[in-house]
């Protein structure tokens, strides 16, 4: 489908990127600013099918969207809202709010992380331990998870040998 508005602001960028040296140098207007008035709408013509058909994957690209600094920062508010639930010991809605941004963003280390610690704090060990070892193979470039998920395999581990009994709640949500 044909979308006016894209088309209509490619054009202006085209026209003010090829118009504004030809004012500039003409003195004003002149038939060279309507020459680039005219073979500005053709010329705006494969940017717009370009843009259209690659999506905002192309926009996103050139604008630094798809970094994974920006991809976390979209899940950012909902990370920092499970961390406020597990510290209230509210450990079901945590691990439920977790669950939702991993679901989007799998390879989310800090999330990973807190998903691991939730568990272990809710007596989950088994699951704590998987996601803990998740998370250490999935952490390349991320060497502070990889330390915490490493710690936190290592209590996990003394924790069972010690057996396994879990920390008391103290009135919080299981």
């Amino acid at each position: 489908m044909y979308n006016r508005t894209l088309f209509l602001r490619i054009w202006a960028t085209v026209v003010g990127f090829l118009g504004l040296p030809v004012v500039l140098f003409t003195g004003g207007f002149s038939i060279g600013l309507v020459i680039v008035i005219i073979g500005g709408f053709f010329l705006s013509w494969p940017i717009y099918f370009v843009i259209s058909y690659t999506g905002n994957s192309l926009v996103n690209s050139l604008m630094g969207l798809n970094r994974p600094a920006a991809k976390r920062e979209k899940y950012q508010g909902e990370y920092q809202k499970a961390k406020n639930l597990m510290v209230t010991e509210k450990y079901g809605q945590a691990l439920a709010v977790i669950e939702e941004v991993l679901e989007a963003e799998p390879d989310y280390g800090d999330a990973l992380l807190l998903k691991a610690q939730i568990l272990q704090r809710q007596g989950n060990t088994l699951q704590a331990r998987k996601t803990a070892r998740h998370l250490l193979r999935e952490c390349k470039d991320d060497q502070i998870n990889c330390r915490w998920a490493a710690s936190l395999l290592e209590e996990l581990n003394g924790f069972e040998q010690q057996g396994g009994v879990p920390r008391p709640s103290a009135g919080g949500e299981q």
